[in-house]
């Protein structure tokens, strides 16, 4: 019985050996995730048209998911395809490269004109 079980551990140790030599020239890389193909990025850029006559908002809503709050100023844009103003960022309307001046229900757009959205970080 003992001559067997010399043999036994020889045979096991150099198994083990076989094995960690293996995995120190073969590292184990980690698959890199691929995304699901119902994942979608989340824009954070919303470019599009004026229209003659047309306000802002009413284009934007045209085109896209869009929460409001009410105030006594106007609507304000809460959300856009589900991504929320955060106390860190948040919508905020630009009308041809400039930061507006009015809200977005207030501003009657031309056809020239190029309305944007970016969901950027707000000053504290």
């Amino acid at each position: 019985m003992k001559k067997l079980i010399a043999p036994f551990f020889v045979i096991v140790i150099a198994v083990a050996a076989g094995i960690g030599l293996y995995e120190h020239s073969h590292p184990y890389v980690s698959p890199t995730p691929v995304p699901s193909a119902s994942a979608t990025p989340q824009l954070t850029d919303i470019t599009y048209p004026g229209q003659d006559g047309t306000d802002a908002l009413t284009l934007l809503q045209a085109g896209h998911r869009v929460e409001v709050k009410q105030y006594s100023f106007g609507p304000l844009v809460t959300s856009i395809d589900g991504l929320a103003n955060t106390a860190s960022k948040a919508w905020l309307f630009y009308v041809n490269g400039a930061e507006a001046s009015v809200g977005a229900k207030d501003y009657v757009s031309k056809s020239s004109d190029r309305l944007e959205w970016r969901y950027l970080p707000v000053s504290q």
